[in-house]
């Protein structure tokens, strides 16, 4: 299509409450375009071509940009309030001020954008990507944060409360004393980028958190609550008595010399980890996978395990080791 053409459909289908639907309409071609302070409420935009576009200040109110690529698009103080932006592609893209609020973004892709001063509060951001990305003094209380990768993310002054914060990623992204968080983020956000090594954690909230790039060798964490979270490869001695381990994920970790006992890992998923010289006295195991796990010299007096509980390999004898079997 031609520029014109293109944004007169645009236009059209959007003044009308049009959608394409035959299959072989292809996507909007508008590289570059001057659009700022467009009405494009309620566009239907999706998979657009919209690289260095200009759309600042633009009506984009309930727009359909799903897949779009906005790749260095100018947007700032946009109005993109409860779009579909489904793996929308926003890398470079200034979105300063803009307002996303209540926006659906699940999986979008925000790499080096700048969104400093916007809006996301009760956007959906479920499983996006933001790297290198400028979020200072953004607003994203309420919103769905789950699985989020913050990578050298610029958090200092956001607001972040009443947000879903489960299994984000933080490494390297920066926080201060003004960025509005819970306290169970700020810290996991530091052991995370200033490790957790010998440090005492006894008695920490750490449930549904992602720790896998925290080093927490030798670190204290007796009586922690970590149900659901997914723990890394560097456990090495760390303390885990009486623990809340229900349904976390420690495949792969290196758990030698630990000290679990008493810690509840019903439900948890040990595969591929080493156990070896682990005290897990009186430890919980039932419906546990511990499939390939390396368990030599492993104390497991008392520990209990069900039907559900799946051992390193058949030949395994949970008995031998002390552990009780229980129906």
């Amino acid at each position: 299509y031609h520029r014109q053409y293109a944004w007169a459909r645009l236009r059209t289908e959007t003044w009308l409450g049009r959608r394409p639907t035959r299959l072989e309409d292809p996507p909007v071609q508008l590289r570059g375009a001057h659009l700022a302070r467009a009405p494009l409420t309620g566009a239907y935009l999706a998979q657009a071509e919209l690289t260095e576009a200009n759309l600042e200040r633009a009506e984009l109110r309930g727009a359909q940009l799903s897949s779009a690529n906005l790749r260095e698009a100018n947007l700032r103080a946009a109005d993109l309030a409860k779009a579909h932006l489904w793996y929308a592609d926003f890398t470079n893209a200034d979105l300063r001020e803009a307002n996303l609020a209540g926006a659906d973004a699940y999986g979008a892709r925000f790499f080096g954008a700048s969104l400093r001063n916007a809006n996301l509060s009760a956007a959906n951001l479920n499983s996006a990507l933001f790297q290198g990305t400028d979020l200072r003094d953004a607003d994203l209380s309420g919103a769905d944060l789950s699985r989020v990768k913050f990578i050298e993310t610029d958090l200092r002054g956001a607001n972040l409360t009443g947000a879903k914060l489960q299994t984000c990623s933080w490494a390297w992204s920066r926080i201060d004393d003004q960025t509005r968080m819970p306290a169970k983020y700020r810290l996991l956000h530091d052991l995370v980028n200033n490790g957790g090594r010998d440090r005492d954690l006894r008695g920490v909230d750490l449930s549904q958190t992602r720790l896998s790039a925290a080093n927490l060798n030798g670190a204290n964490l007796t009586e922690a609550r970590l149900r659901g979270a997914i723990l890394g490869s560097r456990l090495v001695a760390v303390k885990l008595v009486r623990a809340d381990l229900r349904e976390a994920g420690l495949s792969m970790a290196n758990l030698q010399g630990a000290d679990l006992r008493g810690a509840d890992l019903r439900g948890a998923s040990l595969r591929n980890s080493d156990l070896r010289n682990v005290d897990a006295r009186g430890a919980d195991l039932r419906g546990a996978d511990l499939t390939s796990a390396k368990l030599s010299r492993v104390d497991l007096r008392g520990a209990k395990y069900d039907a559900k509980t799946i051992w390193p390999h058949p030949a395994f004898d949970p008995k031998k080791h002390g552990a009780v079997l229980v129906k």
